[in-house]
């Protein structure tokens, strides 16, 4: 594989931080109108909004920027011809941000409750020149309010403070905020930009001296990035998963036992309910916003992503001998609490944001919901707009999680919570998505502001009064971020097309009628995106244009898309298919997708002649053709491997053959076109979770002579079995599977099937991110022995595990059984343990559901015990109004420890961990499963 590009090739940052926003205008020469103020013998500005600390001299010098560019002269209020403005604070409306400009043939009365309301009144005036295409203002009386009064961004190129790179950006010495990025932003409505922390690095701790090294560099650079961004009207805000967890060994905690609370996975939780704990939270927040005066707030998750508090996990007993006797809601409580008391008694403006990301799947919906309710006084309550939300495609509801833009939501997790948290007198943000997602992260933005007005007329309903824009991807300050801007204020659009027409006006005045319907079709065909967020993560659209094809099958897995650490994806296609969705329907939908996306970038190749001298205009219609390729791409290998299933030998066979050649050559005309695309635009391709590319044009090349040489030797090894009428791939390719021939009962001639592969864990000391964690070892010398043996019926499946060995009764054992069956072949994990708890997860193991029907009876003797399990074939995933599959792929795993204290796994199948995926954990598809034969 080529080398990821350096990032001195990441020419887009340059873009972003030096090219002005403003270049000289071309506007068609004509008079002003009736009801239009003409501007163009000069403009007069009289301000007597009182200034003292300099926030607004940028947005005097942006407009005057405007004026010059505009080749309107700034003159003196008493100069023949002169146009008047006269900028007043407001006495009758305190509303943050409000302004109001009446404006006549003379003059335009700005009055405004602030200088933010300043700065938003002059970028109003930039914007009704820029749809008049002229120096001319609309007569009248025209007013604003936000109400989504907090609009939070992050930088687009910023670092992530976590894996691959660990780049903390308030350790080194780059400047992030430079004025032409921020000068963007704030023309977008952005005021507000998160950032990472994490805070035990950031702030020193009397109480807890053992944190703080390295604090004092960056208090220093938080303190010059407030400033920085101050001067454009925008905040910062750190982003921190808080209190963290500490490993077992942590000097800390051996200096202060008090604070060590439940243990888990070698890390102890940090204990909210000592009283070190409550005083070190208040203490390190005081003394954050102490040292960082104007900071805007924090974001916090202090539930359900990382191990913080003693209930971040789960809401279950625990072992923490203070939070066990409590409430996971008192816990939590007492946690924002303690964080706010320390905020709010040197920065009473400044904004805790609880973002309980994955509270649902550690609480549950109903203590999720709840937990609104009970939020302390001053806390902001943010959840995922569309988490625990549906959408119906195909005829059939689908589950969602988070992260979408495709999808408007809200879900119930977001709209109950929120509604109890705001009648309880607390404030409701919404954590969107605005430029983009996981659905398309490697593009900047996707141009569907239709989707965007939908979610904020929901949040206007509910009472929402902020948004998070994005989390490292989705930030980029294009024409999403400017709509997200525009749909903040009050009067809210009257309907979809008048804002739409108005975005139009202001982003591509000489076309708006041509945009308005480019977008609609963008959108009918983005909306059309599989409604699984396992699709998002594993599926073809972010990273298509670098997937390998195989026609002989592997069942090599799925690589995540928001991570380069792992081989390009392979061919299991099963690993993006989640929510009941078959590879048909994935399929039909994608197809659906590309479709209608080509109708919208068939009106804008219309228009390119006409932007021939207007790189930024010709750069979005180049990239609503790039998405265009990469929906294609998406469509082209879903549909590849859905005719490899049904590759037959015969006349038939040889037709399906052509038609997957035919998409190999489509392929490779695609990478050719998106190649020239990612050479003009360093954007495509870049990921910014990533900090990387997923596709570039090197990448490109070589997948073109991936695909010729799939051409060149697969198709015609293939071609030359059907013509013999042969099955159409070799045994000899294939790995032999482990295999077990299922007799039905009553049957006296079950087999036992003995587990004779090992895995062993790997020392943490030589683990790392990029390996599996595991190794393959020879059976151990006095090993614990698991076999089992099953059989069926028409309604269930009956297995018999035996779990023998010296170490058989230790507690902590468990056993997973894992099946891909059915017509949406999509993982079903049944998991026990000795003590007989039992787990099941579905297609994801994110989206909450009720366990699936199940039985395990566990008796235990000596040195032995043995699990009888009954699982319905319908909790497998199969179909009963249809026959039972001849094959089904099993797994069988035993989680258990060896002689010499190394954890290891017992497999049945000679398995081999891959790199550990989201969701699919070390789950290898191409070694791990063998082979259940229904006789």
């Amino acid at each position: 594989l080529p080398p990821q590009p350096p990032e001195s090739s990441w020419s887009f940052v340059a873009e972003l931080q030096q090219t002005p926003l403003h270049r000289p205008f071309q506007w068609p020469e004509r008079s002003a109108r009736r009801n239009e103020a003409d501007l163009s013998q000069g403009v007069a500005i009289v301000n007597t909004v009182p200034d003292p600390d300099g926030a607004l001299e940028t947005a005097f010098a942006d407009f005057q920027f405007f004026l010059d560019c505009a080749k309107i002269p700034l003159v003196a209020a008493d100069a023949p011809g002169a146009f008047v403005i006269n900028i007043t604070q407001s006495r009758r409306c305190r509303k943050a941000e409000y302004h109001r400009l009446r404006i006549n043939a003379r003059q335009c009365n700005i009055c405004a409750a602030d200088n933010d309301g300043v700065r938003r009144a002059l970028v109003w005036l930039e914007e009704f020149m820029q749809s008049a295409q002229g120096p001319f203002l609309p007569k009248g009386d025209h007013a604003r309010t936000p109400f989504i009064r907090d609009r939070i961004s992050r930088c687009f190129f910023g670092p992530i403070n976590r894996a691959p790179k660990h780049r903390d950006e308030l350790n080194d010495d780059v400047n992030y905020y430079p004025d032409e990025y921020l000068n963007r932003l704030a023309h977008q409505g952005v005021n507000g930009l998160w950032l990472s922390i994490k805070l035990r690095d950031t702030v020193p701790s009397r109480l807890i001296p053992e944190f703080g090294n390295g604090s004092p560099r960056r208090l220093a650079k938080l303190r010059d990035t407030v400033r920085r961004c101050a001067r454009y009207g925008i905040r910062i805000f750190v982003f921190c998963i808080d209190p963290a967890a500490l490993p077992l060994d942590s000097p800390a905690l051996a200096a202060h036992p008090e604070i060590k609370g439940r243990v888990a996975g070698g890390q102890a939780a940090f204990c909210t309910s000592s009283a070190l704990g409550q005083a070190y939270l208040e203490e390190a927040t005081r003394e954050l916003f102490s040292a960082v005066p104007g900071l805007g707030g924090m974001i916090v998750i202090p539930v359900g992503e990382r191990f913080t508090n003693c209930y971040s996990l789960s809401a279950d007993t625990q072992n923490c001998p203070r939070c066990r006797e409590r409430t996971p809601e008192a816990v939590l409580a007492d946690t924002l609490a303690a964080m706010v008391r320390g905020v709010h008694a040197v920065a009473p403006e400044a904004l805790v944001i609880a973002w309980p990301y994955g509270q649902i799947i550690a609480w549950g919906r109903e203590r999720g919901i709840a937990a609104g309710s009970q939020l302390p006084p001053g806390v902001v309550l943010m959840h995922n707009f569309e988490t625990d939300s549906t959408k119906v495609q195909l005829g059939k509801s689908r589950p969602c999680w988070d992260y979408w833009l495709s999808h408007v939501g809200p879900g119930k997790l977001c709209e109950d919570a929120s509604r109890a948290a705001v009648a309880r007198g607390n404030r409701a943000f919404a954590k969107l998505q605005v430029s983009c997602s996981h659905e398309i992260a490697t593009v900047p933005c996707i141009p569907v502001p239709g989707l965007l007005y939908q979610k904020y007329r929901a949040m206007r309903k509910l009472g929402f009064s902020g948004a998070m824009y994005c989390w490292f991807m989705g930030s980029y300050p294009g024409l999403m971020s400017h709509a997200a801007g525009l749909l903040a204020n009050e009067p809210f659009p009257a309907s979809e097309t008048d804002f739409l027409q108005q975005l139009a006006a202001i982003t591509w005045p000489r076309h708006p009628r041509q945009l308005v319907k480019a977008w609609q079709f963008f959108q009918k065909g983005f909306e059309c995106f599989p409604a699984t967020h396992i699709f998002q993560y594993y599926g073809p659209v972010n990273d298509g244009p670098a997937w390998p094809l195989f026609l002989i099958p592997r069942e090599l897995p799925l690589a995540p898309s928001w991570l380069l650490r792992y081989p390009p994806s392979g061919d299991h296609i099963n690993e993006c298919l989640a929510s009941n969705f078959t590879l048909a329907e994935v399929t039909s939908l994608c197809d659906s997708m590309a479709r209608n996306w080509r109708k919208g970038c068939r009106i804008l190749a219309q228009l390119r002649d006409d932007y021939q001298n207007d790189p930024e205009h010709l750069r979005e219609i180049n990239l609503a053709a790039a998405i265009g390729i990469q929906l294609d791409f998406a469509a082209n290998i879903l549909r590849f491997y859905q005719l490899r299933q049904s590759l037959r030998s015969g006349a038939a066979g040889k037709k399906t053959l052509q038609a997957m050649r035919d998409i190999v050559l489509r392929e490779i005309s695609h990478s050719e076109r998106l190649c020239l695309l990612a050479e003009q635009d360093s954007r495509l391709g870049f990921h910014a979770e990533a900090e990387g590319y997923t596709y570039f044009p090197a990448k490109l090349r070589w997948r073109i002579k991936q695909l010729e040489w799939l051409l060149e030797t697969e198709f015609p090894l293939v071609a030359e079995r059907l013509d013999k009428r042969q099955t159409p791939f070799p045994p000899s390719t294939l790995k032999r599977c482990d295999c077990y021939h299922l007799d039905r009962l009553p049957s006296d001639n079950c087999q036992e099937q003995r587990c004779e592969h090992w895995l062993a864990a790997l020392p943490a000391t030589t683990s790392s991110e990029y390996g599996s964690g595991y190794e393959v070892i020879p059976t151990p010398a006095n090993s614990p022995q698991t076999s089992w043996l099953a059989s069926y019926d028409d309604n269930s499946l009956f297995l018999i595990v035996n779990c023998q060995g010296d170490n058989a009764s230790q507690p902590g054992q468990r056993v997973e059984l894992i099946f891909e069956a059915g017509p949406c072949p999509t993982r079903r994990v049944f998991t026990f343990t000795l003590g007989g708890s039992t787990t099941t997860k579905r297609d994801d193991g994110y989206i909450f559901r009720e366990q699936l029907p199940w039985t395990v009876n566990i008796k235990q003797q000596n040195n032995e015990w043995r699990a009888a399990v009954t699982i319905p074939w319908q909790s497998i995933g199969l179909d009963m109004d249809s026959p039972l599959p001849e094959n089904i792929r099993f797994a069988l795993f035993r989680y258990t420890q060896l002689a010499n204290g190394r954890s290891a796994v017992n497999s049945w199948a000679d398995a081999q961990f891959t790199k550990p995926r989201l969701i699919w954990a070390h789950l290898n598809p191409a070694t791990d499963y063998g082979i259940i034969e229904l006789k």
